[in-house]
Order: C-alpha cells, then sequence, then structure tokens
C-alpha cells in the first residue's frame, strides 16, 4: 500500500515490542487528550518519520 508509518493509541507495554515508539519523541501529536505514552508511531518503511512532524489528522468517523 505504500505507507511510511502506522500509528496508534494504544497500551503502552504492548506496542512498543511491535517497534513502536511514543510519537511525541519523533515531533508528532496527536488530536486527543491522552496521555503521550499512549500516542505511538512505527515505521514501516526504515527513516520514514524523518520529515514527518505535526498532528495526526484522523478521518471524521474518528472524532
Amino acid at each position: 500500500m505504500g505507507y511510511g508509518t502506522a500509528v496508534v493509541l494504544g497500551h503502552k507495554e504492548y506496542y512498543p515490542r511491535f517497534g513502536y515508539r511514543k510519537a511525541i519523541d519523533l515531533g508528532i501529536e496527536f488530536p486527543f487528550e491522552v496521555s503521550h505514552e499512549y500516542c505511538m508511531v512505527a515505521e514501516l518503511i526504515p527513516g520514514a518519520t524523518e520529515n514527518v512532524k505535526g498532528m495526526v489528522c484522523y478521518p471524521t468517523d474518528f472524532k
């Protein structure tokens, strides 16, 4: 599908074992009022987050 990253709002101890890291450490923020430790990003393509910063934009159905 060509996606370079995957984002998840999930369990802080479960997702890191699959390569997810705190989004805030990469300059990526989530539009929800939740602790940063639950907002994570994984690189599906190495280096995909190097030039990505800002707010995750969810489809309207998630808001």
